[in-house]
């Protein structure tokens, strides 16, 4: 059972041109996060011009969901910058464009450079309509091999957003 939205706080963005959570990206979800301290949630309702047949959302769509649903519950729980190794998805049930949804995403196991994190879509009723679990590569930021990936902007945005918390 979930946390009543009363009980959660938000999560702040750090990049606000990302597909999945951008606030700026004119074709993306706008996934906002809050937390209760144990999960991460983000409420999203996919737009049409996300389907895949008809009015069904595109499997991809909802494997992004959860890829970000896992990567922010790392990121903000466990404060640490992550890059997904691996992730497995079950599409439970059809979902539609346009149908209200909740993300979740929870750390189910962690090593010093390593985390396994749980992500699930359910609807407005509590119905599972698809899983994730992933493995995800732990960083720090001033990690030398983030270095080589990521713009210093970024890092630099994670290493002042630790700080600050």
């Amino acid at each position: 059972m979930s946390t009543p939205s009363s009980q959660r706080h938000p999560v702040p963005n750090m990049d606000t041109s990302c597909f999945a959570c951008g606030s700026e990206n004119v074709c993306g979800l706008h996934m906002e996060f809050h937390t209760d301290g144990e999960k991460l949630y983000s409420n999203v309702t996919p737009p049409a011009h996300l389907s895949g047949w008809e009015s069904l959302l595109h499997g991809g769509i909802i494997s992004t969901m959860l890829d970000e649903i896992m990567a922010w519950t790392a990121i903000h729980l466990l404060q640490r910058i992550i890059l997904t190794k691996s992730m497995h998805v079950e599409f439970l049930h059809p979902i539609q464009v346009n149908t209200e949804l909740e993300v979740q995403g929870w750390v189910e196991e962690q090593t010093d450079r390593k985390a396994w994190i749980q992500g699930l879509i359910v609807d407005s009723k509590g119905q599972e309509l698809a899983r994730s679990r992933g493995e995800l590569v732990l960083f720090t930021p001033d990690s030398k091999v983030l270095q080589r990936i990521l713009p210093a902007s970024i890092t630099e945005k994670v290493q002042r957003r630790f700080q600050d918390r």
